[in-house]
């Protein structure tokens, strides 16, 4: 048991030779196996935000430890490496808690600012009186040693009680019923629809009639309801994209002043590719049977599919790929039919 101790928490040649490559390593690994995860979609002060943001955190706190703690570390042992490994995991993790609304992360954060300050200026008054500016290393070693912990306090005490619910479908107010009556029990919803009542509704408001149609749509193909998120783009011609990774349907900011025609034909677009997305992740085609069949029709749809979502290219990338890729060419079918479809239910009721 001591020894293994030792090996553990105490320096030795070996932990000291693979220091730098552990953390770095470490790093690396949690990034690519905890991506999906902590940099989702969040939702602060109960609107949903992208979590791209968290990437650059990640980045930064990482840059940081492999620059500082490997140089002024005094105790290079295991624990400690893979302690500076997860720092980065631990930091992003803390600010999800935070905007989740609790209070105990405040606090973290708060010590952690009161930690650095004090540091900060025994530092300062270090350099000023013996002229040392090698303390300034050592100094920041002891913020990033603090980093760690409280950073690690904050991944816990996110898994345990914050676990924002961005990515936790929604409560729809659809009302559900048989494919073919499923627009007869949603006339209130699609009332809104009507081009004098659209035209005026405030964007809060047609950002809610766009959420309850996707739902309607979820409902129809049998999928759990796709959040949408509302951006701004640089690109001047994309509408919106699907994320799969997230379930996100997200739509740029101008398509409040669209339309209504090229708004129902970007979400149910948008919704057919979920739809799609959800379809073969719920189907092997390895399947011996699917295999020995694979001639069917709907099994030769299910290879387009699969082959459209391997191959797949932005417009911006390769605008012939992408217009004439299956799952592009379906979901564009089945929007422009099916949007000349709502709104001639739409204008009769």
């Amino acid at each position: 048991m001591r020894k293994i101790r030792e090996l553990l928490f105490t320096e030795n040649e070996f932990s000291a030779a693979v220091f730098p490559f552990g953390m770095m390593a470490i790093m690396g690994i949690v990034w690519m196996l905890m991506k999906g995860f902590i940099f989702r979609y969040f939702i602060w002060q109960n609107e949903i935000h992208s979590g791209v943001f968290l990437n650059f955190v990640y980045v930064a706190v990482g840059v940081l430890n492999a620059w500082i703690v490997d140089d002024w570390c005094k105790n290079r042992s295991i624990i400690r490496m893979a302690a500076a490994g997860v720092t980065p995991l631990g930091a992003v993790l803390t600010l999800r808690w935070l905007f989740s609304g609790f209070i105990t992360p405040k606090l973290l954060i708060a010590v952690m600012i009161t930690y650095s300050v004090f540091i900060a200026f025994q530092t300062i008054r270090i350099i000023m009186k013996k002229k040392k500016l090698r303390v300034i290393g050592r100094a920041l070693n002891n913020i990033l040693a603090a980093l760690s912990v409280i950073s690690i306090i904050g991944m816990w005490g996110y898994c345990l009680t914050g676990m924002d619910t961005a990515d936790e479908p929604a409560a729809s107010s659809i009302k559900m019923a048989e494919d073919g009556e499923l627009w007869d029990s949603n006339q209130d919803m699609l009332r809104l629809w009507k081009e004098d009542t659209y035209t005026e509704l405030s964007d809060e408001e047609k950002k809610n009639l766009f959420q309850q149609l996707i739902d309607l749509e979820c409902a129809y193909w049998g999928i759990e309801p796709v959040e949408l998120v509302v951006e701004e783009y640089e690109s001047e011609t994309l509408m919106g994209y699907y994320v799969d990774e997230n379930h996100i349907i997200s739509i740029r900011e101008e398509m409040f002043g669209l339309p209504r025609e090229a708004v129902i034909n970007t979400l149910l677009h948008e919704t057919h590719h979920a739809y799609v997305h959800k379809l073969m992740e719920s189907v092997d085609l390895r399947d011996k049977n699917i295999e020995k069949n694979k001639n069917l029709r709907i099994y030769k749809e299910l290879y387009k599919y699969k082959e459209g979502i391997e191959n797949y290219t932005s417009a911006e990338t390769d605008y012939d790929s992408y217009y004439n890729n299956p799952i592009e060419v379906v979901a564009r079918e089945y929007a422009e039919e099916w949007t000349v479809n709502y709104l001639n239910y739409i204008d009769r009721i």
